[in-house]
């Protein structure tokens, strides 16, 4: 049994921050990323928890606007345990573009691709899109701070 999933003593609560950055920051490109984004949130806060490890709970979305009118993103993830993304559950929800594609849109969500997008048919990755950069950081307890080892990039 691996560390993700052997009976843990506690849980090392933390948030998952990540920094998007757009390959090509144009209007077109930015309504496609936040139609995406809405999907894939729901699709991540959705997966049933994990026995040891809990689930996420919590995601918020931010942006700003640059200085030269493009767009720059902000999300972070609550995380009942750091671990968590390293779970084959968490790292198969779907990195597909084409999410309307892979199930069945709930009510109030809208496909990611629209009428007329070239990639449609293709089985796009959101990578072709974009390119996030991610931190997982555990809660500190007892004045011991620990960057979680399974991603160590930051924005």
């Amino acid at each position: 049994m691996d560390d993700n999933h052997a009976p843990l003593t506690r849980r090392r609560p933390g948030i998952a921050i990540v920094c998007p950055r757009l390959n090509e920051d144009t209007p077109e490109t930015r309504s496609l990323f936040r139609r995406w984004t809405k999907l894939h949130m729901r699709d991540t806060l959705s997966l049933p928890k994990d026995e040891y490890l809990g689930g996420a709970s919590k995601m918020l979305r931010y942006t700003r606007s640059t200085n030269g009118g493009g767009e720059e993103y902000f999300y972070t993830i609550v995380l009942d345990d750091v671990r968590l993304p390293g779970t084959e559950k968490f790292q198969n929800v779907s990195q597909r573009l084409d999410l309307e594609n892979t199930r069945e849109l709930s009510e109030g969500e809208e496909p990611v691709l629209r009428e007329g997008e070239e990639r449609i048919g293709t089985e796009p990755m959101v990578f072709s899109i974009v390119k996030p950069v991610v931190g997982v950081f555990e809660e500190i307890r007892n004045g011991k701070p620990d960057v979680h080892p399974l991603w160590r990039g930051w924005c």
